[in-house]
């Protein structure tokens, strides 16, 4: 990963890996690890709740949907 997030959690979904937690900075950090490409990226996300107490990370789980 780029960056280091303690009491992170991750989800499988379609051959990429998605880490997502609060690091240090207290901005809530999301990456995707491609498998095929091996490789890690940052995941921007617009409209997203700016409060980290808001955020399920941390020991916790996360639902990725198809779309």
């Amino acid at each position: 990963m780029n960056t280091s997030k303690p009491h992170q959690s991750c989800s499988l979904f379609n051959s990429s890996i998605y880490c997502f937690g609060i690091p240090e900075n207290k901005k809530i950090n999301i990456e995707k690890f491609s498998i095929e490409k091996n490789v890690w990226e940052e995941i921007s996300i617009n409209n997203f709740l700016s409060n980290p107490f808001n955020f399920a990370a941390g020991f916790s789980s996360c639902q990725i949907n198809e779309r």
